[in-house]
């Protein structure tokens, strides 16, 4: 084999081993692309469950205030909830009023 005939089947091997990567890249390429996609609808999936589990409180939550009957281990989490929001109103009255003093004082 002569030099012509070692360099060009060394140049083909080459080539044949960049080609062989170069798709390797494009398949890893391609999969992470289509996991990305699946993990987005993963996302949006589990948004969609949060938001239907927020409605699902906040009915049986109006429930708990109109007085009806809800289930007694859903009642005690909608006192807390009640008191929770009794709270934030009573610290954003005392902001308010601080920030109604302060005006006052500017």
């Amino acid at each position: 084999m002569d030099l012509k005939d070692k360099l060009t089947s060394s140049l083909t091997k080459i080539a044949q081993s960049v080609e062989e990567g170069a798709n390797i890249i494009a398949k890893k390429s391609s999969d992470v692309v289509e996991i990305s996609k699946l993990n987005f609808n993963i996302s949006n999936e589990e948004k969609s469950i949060k938001n239907k589990y927020e409605e699902i409180g906040k009915i049986i939550f109006e429930k708990y205030k109109n007085s009806e009957i809800i289930d007694k281990d859903l009642e005690e989490h909608c006192k807390e909830l009640d008191n929770s929001l009794t709270i934030i109103k009573e610290l954003s009255n005392k902001i308010s009023n601080l920030k109604g003093d302060k005006e006052k004082d500017d």
